[in-house]
């Protein structure tokens, strides 16, 4: 139905002469309308050109020239079912922590280096891996909330990978200021985290780091057994 709306939008952009993109040009959801807008002979100059400079369609495929259909190659199937979890924050600004997650639209502004300045990402800057990125994070947990078994959606806190692609997340709150759809991965991995240890148990380098207060109160009162366990090399690999 959608598609069918397009086609007739895009035959009454051209009756009137007019363009049907914008400044974002016409990528995955308008490009199949752009040989109709432009004429068969402008659109074979347009994939000469794009052939010609990546000839083995790596960069961008199906984007421009033999896009898709727009209906096609969707995130969503029909009927597909999506598992919203009790949170302990207060998602409903979002419309829930899937809203969160799917607040990512993948431009990649995470993926920028230290050289263009700003805080986002700083794990991504270190290791420029994508997995570690902001993107990676807000897909991993719309993919983990929204396939597979329902019940395996239904313990997402539980899930090992989304743990691991979390892990490098410094909660340093770059993107909620810097991404341009203000994704808040600190928030995310928070709500995530809880959960986590609630099921497995907060582990020992997390109760240390938390409990440091307190330790180094207790450590005041016998600094000379504090400084014979910690400073065993053992101890400390």
């Amino acid at each position: 139905m959608f598609r069918e709306v397009a086609q007739t939008v895009a035959e009454l952009v051209r009756e009137f002469r007019g363009s049907l993109s914008g400044e974002h040009g016409d990528g995955r959801l308008r490009g199949e309308f752009l040989k109709s807008m432009i004429g068969p002979q402008n659109y074979a100059l347009i994939k000469a050109v794009k052939i010609g400079w990546d000839p083995e369609g790596i960069f961008n495929p199906n984007k421009i020239i033999d896009t898709p259909p727009m209906n096609s190659h969707l995130r969503y199937t029909p009927g597909q079912i999506a598992v919203e979890p009790d949170t302990i924050f207060d998602w409903s600004s979002s419309k829930g922590m899937l809203g969160a997650a799917e607040m990512c639209n993948g431009s990649g502004d995470c993926r920028k280096t230290q050289l263009a300045g700003g805080t986002m990402c700083p794990s991504y800057m270190a290791t420029r891996d994508e997995k570690d990125s902001t993107r990676a994070r807000a897909n991993m947990l719309r993919q983990a909330l929204t396939s597979g078994p329902v019940e395996a959606r239904k313990s997402v806190f539980d899930n090992p990978d989304v743990k691991e692609v979390l892990d490098l997340c410094l909660s340093c709150k770059g993107c909620k200021k810097e991404c341009p759809s203000t994704v808040d991965m600190a928030k995310l991995k928070a709500e995530f985290l809880q959960h986590y240890y609630d099921v497995n148990g907060v582990p020992w380098r997390s109760w240390m780091i938390a409990s440091f207060v307190s330790s180094q109160k207790l450590a005041a009162k016998a600094p000379w057994a504090w400084n014979a366990l910690f400073g065993t090399p053992w101890v400390l690999k």
